[in-house]
């Protein structure tokens, strides 16, 4: 049954005139303008809901923005942490501590400790890898239901694919080579490897020696490429907002990607799917082990450089109040806040079985994270011995080629 939709306008506006907190002086910057760069995100669709609003509290004009823009909407990965190294972010610690540009009611100790990851941006989204699936697809194709493996998915994923004879792909899985594909990449890495895998992950923990041909690891990165095999064409020029929305349009039986895609599965407006869409944890790797996932973080930053500091940080405020942060959260269903777990329109907006499985997986992830300059580089590595192991090169050789290279990579960079 499609999930109850929030009255997110109507509620936005009864907010508005009374929160985040009535003693803060929300005009003390109107006429104003600051720039705001948002990435093709769910939770960029949840935040455009609510400029109008803000920009009528406060006076305060938003504009679109680009690399130079005012804050941005992004990642907590290797690229967010090399330019918080830099100096490029504005510390806000100082905003957070002076009652007269700070709410008394914002309350930043209610952040999950997972999401506060950096002091020089706040959370808007803490999103974990599920696994979707088309209840149609699967009830027509697989007798056995849901696969209790991942090495059970990628033969499932290839049966529907043989099965529907070409009407339905068995997976739809993101195969650029970005740090997004690869954090899905890392989840099935971590399900594969269990709490042994080091700090590092692909490395060691110290991040100075690569070590991806341990066999748990050429493991998962195998049952990525099964998954993509078990899909349509063009895997490199699929990221994961395309992957999402071939799964939204009803084609395929299993999509695995980040949690704050579900609430668009069950947009009866846009969705092929909706009502139609299981939500469940990776299958654990064996028969008696547990499911484990990763999770990333996307955060709002104040570019250092910004010549509105002061409206800058209202906005990112405002974004991130124990107010609004639940209704922009029902567009991606990745609230960072613990406090929205509990509010009444956060989740009457989701899905029960989406919003129960998000915590359930929560509660056995960890970060994707490698802070590691060269990251961007190791990434495009990683996927491209992915696309090897989709071809004709077996895990073995593949994940052999993949260390050398990451090795490289370490050298160059010192």
């Amino acid at each position: 049954m499609p999930y109850r939709r929030w009255p997110i306008l109507a509620a936005a506006v009864l907010l508005v005139g009374a929160a985040p907190a009535a003693a803060l002086d929300w005009q003390r910057f109107s006429g104003t303008t600051v720039t705001l760069e948002l990435p093709e995100h769910p939770a960029s669709d949840g935040i455009r809901r609510f400029l109008s609003e803000f920009e009528t509290l406060t006076g305060i004009r938003v504009a679109p923005g680009g690399d130079g823009a005012d804050i941005r909407l992004l990642p907590l990965e290797a690229e967010a942490f090399g330019r918080w190294r830099s100096g490029a972010f504005l510390p806000l610690g100082p905003y957070l501590d002076d009652p007269d540009l700070t709410a008394a009611d914002y309350a930043p100790g209610d952040f999950d400790a997972r999401a506060r990851l950096m002091d020089d941006a706040l959370p808007v989204a803490l999103e974990t890898t599920l696994l979707f699936y088309n209840h149609d697809l699967v009830g027509a194709h697989l007798m056995a239901g849901l696969p209790p493996s991942t090495y059970h998915l990628v033969d499932a994923a290839t049966l529907i694919r043989e099965r529907s004879a070409g009407e339905a792909e068995g997976a739809v899985m993101a195969g650029s080579p970005s740090p997004a594909t690869v954090a899905t990449a890392t989840a099935l890495v971590i399900n594969a490897c269990g709490p042994e895998l080091p700090a590092g992950i692909w490395f060691d923990a110290g991040l100075s020696m690569p070590r991806v041909t341990e066999p748990c690891i050429a493991t998962g990165l195998a049952q990525y490429a099964g998954l993509l095999q078990a899909g349509p064409p063009g895997l490199e020029e699929r990221d994961l907002a395309e992957a999402a929305r071939f799964f939204r349009e009803g084609r395929a039986g299993f999509f695995i990607g980040p949690s704050s895609f579900g609430p668009s599965f069950e947009d009866e407006a846009h969705s092929a799917v909706a009502g139609a869409v299981g939500y469940a944890l990776l299958p654990p790797i064996a028969s008696g082990r547990r499911s484990q996932s990763g999770h990333r973080v996307w955060a709002l930053a104040i570019d250092a450089g910004t010549a509105e500091p002061e409206a800058a940080w209202y906005l990112v405020q405002w974004l991130t109040s124990p107010a609004i942060e639940p209704l922009i959260a029902t567009s991606h269903g990745a609230a960072p806040r613990r406090g929205s777990l509990d509010d009444s329109g956060y989740g009457s907006a989701l899905h029960p079985e989406f919003a129960w499985i998000v915590q359930e997986s929560l509660a056995g992830s960890r970060s994707t994270i490698v802070d590691h300059e060269r990251w961007p580089a190791m990434a495009e590595a990683i996927v491209r011995a992915i696309h090897a192991m989709h071809g004709a090169t077996s895990r073995e050789e593949a994940a052999a080629a993949l260390e050398l290279r990451l090795a490289e990579l370490l050298d160059e960079a010192g």
